[in-house]
């Protein structure tokens, strides 16, 4: 056993390369890795990345972790859980991070339950309001249970004594954009396997695209700027044919794209860099989704999916329909989650490219990108009574991710197990340069899933949209303004 830890961990510290660093106050941060020499030489100076003290000692305490086990893989989950004989380097990796965390503070990382999403709410609820001391720290998939913060059930971060949210290791930016006025409740980054594989790109087969679209590099449209959302409107309907020749589009023809109206569509949104809200004066948000970029990009995004030929409206399953035709070989391109090439995409057998989702036009900036709303978030109960060892557990647990489990996942499983070419693996590093985040998207469950705004008009095939604004915007600041005060409270409270 001994000698299959020190494989893990060898394999592990080659496998150490620089990420992409973030653009802008507007992203979320991204993870630079330290390079193997840059690493060796820090390590003879401090044995740990983080601050904590060298002997500190909690005395055989364990710290409780209620994880939810939600879908696509249980990425949640294997951020946290994994065993001796973990043959996936992943989960070796993540089974080495504990074990020295153990090891270092003299303590346990327990599991204790994963639950079914979206139950684990219920449980938290249920706890803090007995005053049952059941859990130290809670890891949510951020769209169903991100309301455990305004529902009072979170202690407020900021005061938790040994966490620097300033360091690499942590989301700051992801997590800035969810505090009000400095109030956080909830902790994200390299803990979760979520916040490195969320992000939203398109993948392209490109054993498809030389047959149909021979003169067309997408690599280098990419670079040059030119990806956008009437270019792939326009590929899009030049790559349908229908196979069957029965005169009607189903799953046997070919399609230029195919999407169901779930979550890609919010990756296309802000792709195109569309804002539900903006930050005033104040650090509070303000709705801003009513201007004129939000309505070219409906309109836009109308004419691919209600009027397209070559697109096909997939039926809502969690974009197995979408992810399985791709796979077999039916669709030309489909903008969904990185993580996705991980579950569906490694028996493929035609190559597949994996590129930015298309700006909005070449006028935009950047390409751009946001985490999925599946981010793990961690929060702690305030039922916590064990708040100085969790802190300590969670920082020591975030930055060694940092230097083991995130190299590992971002450069092997992501970016060299399941791509199919080097330039694949840089238009990832390019995607993950500029991550927005957006503090009404993140907590959209309160606000009437504002955040959905989008994906429910497309798939009534609703062409207007600025009326059905005007009409739903009182109520959207109603919601807005009581989910401030409460998060404000309940951080008091």
């Amino acid at each position: 056993m001994i000698a299959k830890k020190l494989a893990c961990l060898l394999l592990i510290g080659a496998m150490l390369t620089p990420l992409s660093a973030c653009g802008s106050t507007a992203e979320v941060d991204t993870a630079p890795t330290v390079s193997a020499d840059a690493e060796t030489e820090t390590e003879t100076e401090k044995r740990w990345l983080d601050d904590l003290p060298e002997t500190m000692d909690l005395e055989g305490a364990s710290i409780r972790f209620l994880l939810e086990d939600g879908p696509n893989d249980n990425l949640t989950e294997r951020s946290l859980v994994a065993d001796e004989e973990a043959e996936d380097v992943v989960s070796a990796a993540v089974y080495n991070r504990n074990l020295a965390i153990s090891e270092r503070f003299n303590t346990e990382i327990e599991v204790i339950e994963t639950v079914v999403m979206p139950a684990i709410g219920d449980m938290v609820r249920s706890a803090v309001t007995s005053g049952t001391d059941a859990y130290d720290v809670v890891g949510v998939y951020q769209y169903y249970n991100g309301n455990l913060a305004p529902d009072g059930m979170l202690m407020d971060l900021a005061a938790m004594p040994h966490n620097d949210f300033s360091r690499e290791y942590w989301g700051g930016k992801y997590m800035d954009s969810m505090a009000c006025k400095n109030i956080r409740f909830w902790a994200t980054g390299d803990l979760s396997l979520r916040y490195t594989g969320g992000v939203y790109c398109t993948f392209v087969n490109a054993d498809m695209a030389l047959d149909v679209l021979p003169d067309v590099d997408f690599y280098d449209t990419v670079n040059e700027g030119k990806w956008t959302l009437d270019l792939y409107n326009e590929l899009t309907e030049t790559a349908y044919a229908d196979l069957n020749g029965n005169g009607e589009k189903d799953e046997d023809d070919r399609f230029g794209s195919c999407m169901s109206m779930e979550d890609p569509i919010d990756g296309m949104a802000i792709a195109a860099m569309v804002r539900w809200s903006e930050t005033d004066e104040n650090g509070l948000p303000v709705i801003t989704i009513d201007n004129e970029r939000t309505y070219a990009f409906y309109e836009k995004m109308y004419r691919l999916v209600c009027e397209n030929p070559g697109f096909y409206k997939a039926k809502n399953d969690d974009n197995k329909t979408v992810m399985t035709m791709f796979a077999e070989g039916g669709v030309l391109m489909t903008v969904n989650k990185l993580f996705q090439s991980e579950i569906y995409l490694r028996d493929m057998s035609e190559n597949f490219s994996i590129i930015p989702a298309p700006k909005l036009d070449e006028a935009q900036a950047h390409y751009n990108t946001i985490l999925h709303d599946s981010c793990t978030l961690f929060g702690v109960p305030k039922t916590n009574v064990k708040v100085d060892a969790t802190s300590a557990v969670l920082e020591a647990l975030a930055a060694e991710s940092f230097r083991q489990v995130t190299p590992t996942y971002y450069d092997v499983a992501l970016k060299a197990k399941y791509t199919r070419d080097a330039e694949s693996a840089r238009m990832i590093d390019l995607i993950r340069e500029n991550i927005t985040s957006d503090f009404v998207f993140q907590y959209s469950n309160k606000i009437n899933d504002i955040a959905h705004i989008f994906r429910s008009r497309l798939d009534t095939n609703k062409s207007e949209l600025a009326s059905y604004v005007a009409q739903v915007s009182k109520t959207w600041q109603k919601k807005l303004d009581q989910l401030l005060t409460s998060l404000e409270e309940n951080a008091l409270s």
